[in-house]
C-alpha cells in the first residue's frame, strides 16, 4: 500500500497542528531579550501554510498585557493548494487573523512594546505552551535579524542548535 503524501499533509490542514523543534529560539524586542528558550514548538494554526512559534509561558522575559489598541481586522488571504482542496491562509494573512479561539496580547519590555505580538489559546491545547509568539516583522528565516522600520519596533529573532 502506498499514501499520497500531499493528501495527508493537506488532509490536516483544517486541524490544528504542531511539532516541537530542536533549536534554540531566542527573541529580542528593543534590545531586550523577550524568550530564550529550547522548548519552542512550530504551530500551525487551521488553514495556515506557515507556521509561528509557540513558547512556555513560564520561560517569557517579558510581560504580556492585554492590547492598548485592540488590533483592526486582519484581512484573510487564501490560496487553494490543489484543484480539490479547501482554501488555506497564504503567508500574506497577517499574524493578528487567528483560526483558534483565543486572545491577541501586546509584548511589553522595559523600553518597547510589540502590538499583538503574542496570541494565547483560549482553552490550551497543550499545558504551558499556551502563548503563541511572532515577530512583528513578515518572512524571512528564524536566523535572520530584523532591523527597526518606521513600521515596526527594533526586534531581532534567531535560532540555532541546542548548545
Amino acid at each position: 500500500m502506498a499514501t499520497k503524501l500531499s493528501g495527508v499533509i493537506v488532509g490536516t490542514f483544517p486541524e490544528l497542528r504542531f511539532e516541537p523543534t530542536a533549536k534554540r529560539i531566542r527573541a529580542s524586542l528593543g534590545g531586550n531579550t523577550v524568550v530564550d528558550t529550547l522548548h519552542a514548538w512550530l504551530v500551525w494554526e487551521p488553514k495556515r501554510i506557515t507556521p509561528i512559534y509557540a513558547v512556555p509561558e513560564a520561560e517569557l522575559l517579558a510581560e504580556l498585557a492585554p492590547p492598548r489598541d485592540p488590533t483592526a481586522d486582519v484581512p484573510e488571504f487564501g490560496v487553494r493548494l490543489s484543484a480539490d482542496s479547501l482554501p488555506s491562509l497564504d503567508p500574506r494573512t497577517g499574524f493578528g487573523r487567528h483560526t483558534t479561539p483565543g486572545e491577541q496580547l501586546d509584548v511589553v519590555t522595559g523600553t518597547t512594546t510589540a502590538p499583538g505580538a503574542a496570541f494565547r489559546r483560549t482553552t490550551p491545547t497543550w499545558p504551558g505552551m499556551s502563548c503563541w509568539i511572532s515577530p512583528p516583522f513578515s518572512g524571512g528565516k528564524t536566523t535572520r535579524k530584523s532591523s527597526a522600520t518606521p513600521a515596526t519596533p527594533s526586534t531581532a529573532w534567531t535560532s540555532g542548535p541546542h548548545p
